[in-house]
């Protein structure tokens, strides 16, 4: 008899937070500077910038079209 069971998303959870945690850990230990690795707040600062200014659509034109040429 099958039991129904619903999807578990602790360990996926418990697993993002932990990469998130070790790559901060990285980018503040480290001492990289920030355009070599930055840290994962300054990528989602950016993310929300590009998304709000609305220029994040344009880069994703250029780089299909480049690949979709390229391939082509």
């Amino acid at each position: 008899m099958h039991r129904e069971t619903k999807p578990r998303i602790t360990t996926p959870l418990l697993g993002f937070i932990g990469f998130l945690a070790l790559w901060q850990g990285i980018a503040f230990w480290g001492h990289y500077p920030a355009f070599i690795l930055p840290t994962p707040e300054a990528v989602a600062t950016r993310l929300v910038e590009v998304v709000a200014d609305g220029s994040l659509w344009r880069h994703v034109e250029v780089t299909l079209g480049e690949v979709l040429g390229g391939l082509g």
